[in-house]
């Protein structure tokens, strides 16, 4: 799901091409034959618009990508705005913990609704007295049998609104107009993308205003599982349908990629700088940092110098990789506190690794400690083009 196999040469594009490790290589042949396969299931639907979630990357090779599509997108702050507006995005939507009152009126100003996050938010943007229109992050709850273990998140989540009775009056009291419904609760399964509408259908019709729920990210299940994925578009199509014959009102659905549609299409390619026995471990350090660069990876790593053979005796080594910052937990995969024991046939100094899954969530998420340089993005081209 989160790894897509590339039929990309690294060690041949390293080496022919005299280029320096580390680097990130975008495939383009995967990435478009992925945006292929979402313009197959989710075009049909007349209800249905794409956006892109731009905290997963700000890379110019992604975003000349998504806005060419017609695909709207999302941002997260007037930083993530200001990295957009020059692209060509059919709309923008915007949800944060914080606005500023500067914020607030400047997107105001674009005429680019905030989907507020908290009662307080709200508050603030009502003392600013500029709009009467605004939208509403909301916090799901979750049946029982919403499946816990995809990386979701319902009412125990920090973000969103839970109506009451104290915002229903908040809201009443200072004429607000809610337009909008938002909400992110990390990867859905199809089960769970019917039962998000069915949730906030039901507070639609509260408030006879709202014209668009936005249902976030959380794409990467619903890509690898197209039937069930159209069998639910089908169902969701249903329930609109319904919602329009008893309330005479359309209600249309954003949906926001933001890792499904580039978490699998990056490779860090890096170089194996040292190897040491450490009491009963074997640490490798390569010269790029997940600390400073893939803080949220998973870490499939690939060790290209020595191609898929298995050793001659079946058994393999078992390493900790290290990254190069002066950082004691600096290590590709520490999860609770444990660090993750990366299996290869051999491993030794100068081979080449790839990290998969570095498409997202790593410029985004990256820093420089220690001053090292970030990896240097190259692009793959799709030669089927």
């Amino acid at each position: 799901m989160f790894y897509k196999n590339s039929s990309i040469d690294f060690t041949n594009l390293v080496n022919e091409n005299n280029l320096k490790t580390p680097l990130l290589v975008y495939d383009e042949e995967q990435l478009d034959y992925t945006l292929h396969k979402v313009k197959n299931i989710f075009s049909k639907y007349d209800f249905l618009k794409l956006s892109y979630a731009v905290k997963a990357s700000y890379s110019d090779f992604f975003l000349n990508k998504f806005s060419s599509l017609g695909m709207g997108c999302d941002v997260a702050s007037r930083y993530e705005y200001d990295l957009i507006k020059d692209y060509s995005f059919q709309f923008v939507t915007t949800t944060a913990p914080y606005y500023s009152k500067e914020d607030m009126i400047y997107f105001s100003n674009k005429n680019i609704l905030i989907d507020f996050n908290s009662l307080d938010q709200i508050k603030q943007f009502v003392s600013i007295g500029i709009s009467q229109e605004i939208g509403l992050r909301i916090r799901v709850s979750f049946p029982k049998w919403g499946d816990r273990n995809l990386g979701t998140y319902g009412e125990e989540s920090r973000f969103g609104i839970e109506l009451n009775q104290e915002i229903i009056d908040y809201i009443s009291d200072n004429g607000l107009v809610i337009k909008r419904l938002h909400t992110h609760t990390g990867q859905m399964t199809p089960e769970l993308f019917i039962y998000k509408v069915q949730y906030l259908l039901e507070i639609c019709k509260f408030f006879d205003t709202i014209d668009t729920i936005n249902l976030g990210g959380g794409l990467l299940h619903l890509l690898e599982d197209s039937e069930r994925t159209i069998a639910a578009l089908n169902r969701i199509d249903e329930l609109l349908s319904t919602f329009y014959e008893e309330n005479q009102r359309r209600i249309n659905i954003i949906i926001e990629p933001g890792g499904a549609i580039t978490l699998p299409f990056g490779y860090l390619v890096t170089k194996v700088i040292s190897k040491q026995i450490l009491g009963n471990s074997t640490i490798v350090t390569v010269d790029s940092s997940a600390w400073n660069f893939l803080p949220w990876n998973i870490y499939k790593v690939e060790n290209v110098s020595i191609g898929s053979e298995s050793s001659s005796d079946g058994i393999e080594e078992k390493v900790k990789i290290a990254g190069c910052t002066l950082f004691e937990g600096d290590y590709f995969g520490v999860f609770d506190g444990k660090i993750k024991l990366h299996s290869f046939p051999s491993i030794s100094v100068g081979d080449l690794l790839v990290v998969y899954a570095s498409g997202g969530y790593s410029f985004t998420n990256s820093r420089r400690f220690n001053g090292i340089r970030l990896p240097i993005e190259y692009i793959y081209r799709n030669k089927r083009r």
